[in-house]
């Protein structure tokens, strides 16, 4: 039989939770625009693990300067890791600079990386305008497990403002911050690293995790996409079994956007504990980029229930909430990132004093600053737990599409005639809200994915 799978679209990215449609945020389209300029300096690092298990990784630097200016100038910068040996470092992009400098390897690090170009348009010289421009690369191996931590040191960075002159500017840029994973436990299109003190079993697609004897007494672990596949976190899904999680017993969700203009402290967490059988207290923390307040809209078979705000910190509750919770990180039709709380039944949410029924919460942070949708990593750390499950994570599959119903790769009338045969024979692939229930917003939604149209 035919299956429908997940569209491609980004407003669908996370179908299998039920958001389609329900993500277009009007609070902020007008600084939709605003939040793509790229108007800082800033190094960006590209690390790529050479294989699936291997501990070689690819590291490529790259420059950004404003999109106001004209070509990059400049830098001299180190390259900071931690338990790494490097086997390489040279020029990728750029040629070698007068004065440049591959940088000398001491112990773990890369020191004193100087790269440049000349402009000089009278002497017909012309800089390279790419923006953001390669500018270094090499590789370094690793070894063991856990985490490594790969970030940038500037002493001197500066760009060209103007076409016509040689006069260059000097910025301060935002450092680049990566973390990569070395010997990692492999699920499907993701990876994980377990804290020290953890062990970590793969069951199904999914994770359990406990403490082992003589450990901290915490369950922890690193999520990332699988870099040997490309995949970029810019949306990324976490389900976790709640059935885990007793009363007195806490669980933080952390989640890492890459550096991006005016991010000081890029992370976002949320604390979660079970004060009582049958409730569950969140807290949304959004200090980190900036936001102090925290919008929270929740929707009930694609249509709004209800809205409220709480300060960053502050909390709201949700009542007979689902045992398996899924987060979801996406970015809405303005480019801006949104967290999602999606469950697999109704449940009651109270936020304030007003309570309403709901099977989805969207969370976006107000008074953002940029829109870094692409994500280092996610950490979810339990406290009073003897196990953690969890059940799937990583990046949405949007290879396919939909409303492709057959899988023919075309969109006609026969991906209509399919859709309606498997909601008639009641196939949960037609449930194309994701909600567990067959009904109208199930047609609608297909209707919307078809009109949204194929990659």
């Amino acid at each position: 039989m035919s299956r429908i799978t997940k569209s491609a679209s980004d407003r669908a990215v996370c179908s299998r939770l039920g958001l389609l449609g329900v993500l277009a945020l009007g609070t902020v389209a007008a600084a939709g625009a605003a939040a793509s300029a790229d108007e800082c300096c800033r190094w960006e690092l590209r690390v790529q693990r050479k294989a699936i298990l291997s501990d070689n990784f690819e590291v490529e630097l790259w420059a950004h300067f404003p999109d106001s200016g004209h070509a990059f100038g400049g830098g001299r910068v180190d390259i900071l890791t931690d338990g790494v040996d490097w086997i390489s470092g040279d020029y990728c992009g750029l040629g070698p600079p007068v004065g440049g400098s591959v940088g000398q390897v001491v112990g773990d690090d890369v020191l004193d990386i100087a790269v440049g170009q000349l402009h000089f348009p009278i002497g017909g010289i012309f800089a390279d305008t790419d923006n953001p421009i390669l500018v270094w690369c090499g590789e370094f191996e690793a070894s063991g497990d856990g985490y490594r931590t790969i970030e940038t040191q500037t002493d001197s960075f500066s760009y060209y403002p103007d076409a016509d002159s040689a006069v260059s500017n000097t910025c301060t840029p935002i450092e680049a911050d990566r973390t990569v994973f070395v010997g990692p436990l492999v699920i499907d299109d993701w990876i994980a690293s377990p804290f020290p003190g953890v062990g970590g079993d793969i069951v199904k697609d999914g994770l359990e995790l406990f403490p082992l004897p003589g450990g901290p007494g915490e369950i922890g672990v690193g999520l990332q996409a699988d870099d040997s596949k490309g995949d970029k976190m810019g949306n990324f899904e976490i389900q976790h079994l709640m059935s885990t999680l007793d009363p007195a017993a806490s669980l933080d969700l952390t989640w890492y956007p890459l550096p991006w203009c005016f991010w000081i402290d890029p992370w976002i967490t949320l604390g979660l504990t079970t004060p009582r059988r049958g409730e569950l207290d969140i807290v949304p923390n959004f200090r980190g980029v900036g936001a102090t307040t925290v919008p929270i809209v929740a929707f009930l078979d694609g249509k709004e229930a209800g809205r409220d705000a709480v300060p960053a910190g502050g909390s709201f509750k949700i009542f007979d909430p689902c045992t398996s919770l899924t987060w979801c990180w996406i970015e809405d039709d303005d480019g801006w990132p949104v967290l999602v709380l999606k469950c697999d039944s109704p449940f009651d949410i109270q936020i304030g004093s007003t309570r309403v029924r709901a099977d989805s919460i969207r969370m976006q942070p107000a008074e953002l600053r940029g829109a870094p949708i692409d994500l280092d990593r996610v950490e979810v750390r339990g406290r009073g737990l003897d196990r953690l499950v969890i059940e799937d994570a990583g990046v949405p599959d949007a290879t396919s599409c939909f409303a492709d119903c057959n899988g023919d790769g075309r969109l006609n009338i026969f991906d209509f005639l399919c859709f309606q045969n498997l909601f008639s024979a009641g196939d949960l692939a037609a449930d194309c809200n994701g909600d567990g229930r067959l009904n109208i917003f199930d047609f609608l939604c297909f209707q919307n994915a078809f009109a949204d149209g194929c990659p």
